[in-house]
């Protein structure tokens, strides 16, 4: 019983006393029978997208500390002059980078292990089902991820000069991303807003945390996946099941982690490349005039 049923009852006791009072039987009574309407598939998708945000922010919020981390590791190296000194001793910058990749690499595969573990544990439907791919597409997600992040946070590393500062800045932007895929995601649902939604979408995608948070969400929602896309789109089947690895659902999320992970370590190498050698930054200063 909640506050919702307290006014239907106290109306119900009402008549009941008065209805006594004027039969003069004690035992007589009102019965109330309340029947709802029937939740609009709207109003279940809308409800499904705020119920499956609890799951996904805890997974989103301990996936935050690991590009932090990776990069509060970058910085401190640089700050105490510790990478300095191996590429004065004779490290390339190719072989410094991928050891840096690859071990942390390693670090995560273990995060994500024991990540999968726990919602295969803990039973999360959403999750585990593999009836449209769900649980495929979990694993995929958990692979993809890392090495995206890895390289993203590789990139980040150049913003900062402070270990401490670079871990703070990039927990808060982390769990800014994490707010900003559950409200694009409740924007894809109104008719006013669905098409900044896919913008949006696009936009925010080219960040890991994002994609990697986004594509759990749209699994939370696979079924109403249909409903939300034919808001903007009338042609849409809203009766189909999609498949979680298709691109209108979580495939596009995979598509550009895969992207992801080759840009961003390549880039990196690039521009630690034009900071390391004077005669580089010198010709791409002067490619730039």
């Amino acid at each position: 019983m909640s506050a919702l049923h307290t006014t239907p009852l106290l109306v119900s006791a009402i008549d009941s006393a008065y209805l006594r009072n004027k039969t003069g039987n004690e035992d007589a009574s009102i019965t109330i029978v309340n029947h709802p309407l029937v939740m609009t598939q709207h109003q279940r998708a809308i409800l499904g997208a705020l119920s499956s945000s609890g799951v996904v922010f805890f997974i989103g919020l301990a996936i935050a500390f690991i590009p932090a981390a990776i990069c509060e590791y970058l910085v401190y190296e640089t700050y105490h002059e510790v990478k300095h000194q191996q590429l004065v001793s004779g490290v390339s910058l190719i072989a410094y980078w991928s050891s840096s990749f690859v071990w942390d690499w390693i670090q995560y595969l273990v995060t994500a292990t024991v990540c999968v573990l726990l919602i295969v544990g803990f039973d999360i439907s959403q999750y585990t089902d593999n009836d449209e791919s769900q649980f495929t597409c979990v694993v995929l997600l958990f692979l993809l991820y890392g090495p995206a992040a890895i390289g993203f946070a590789y990139n980040q590393a150049y913003l900062f000069k402070k270990p401490y500062f670079a871990v703070n800045c990039l927990l808060v932007f982390n769990l800014v991303c994490l707010i900003a895929s559950l409200a694009v995601t409740i924007l894809a649902f109104f008719p006013s807003t669905c098409e900044v939604s896919i913008w949006l979408r696009h936009f925010f995608m080219i960040i890991p945390n994002y994609a990697f948070i986004d594509g759990f969400y749209r699994l939370s929602l696979l079924t109403g996946l249909p409903f939300a896309a034919s808001i903007c789109d009338s042609s849409v089947d809203v009766t189909q099941k999609w498949d979680s690895l298709e691109t209108r659902s979580v495939g596009l999320n995979l598509i550009y982690m895969s992207v992801c992970i080759v840009v961003y370590p390549v880039l990196a190498v690039v521009i630690d490349t034009i900071y390391s050698y004077p005669s580089v930054q010198q010709y791409v200063c002067g490619g730039l005039e």
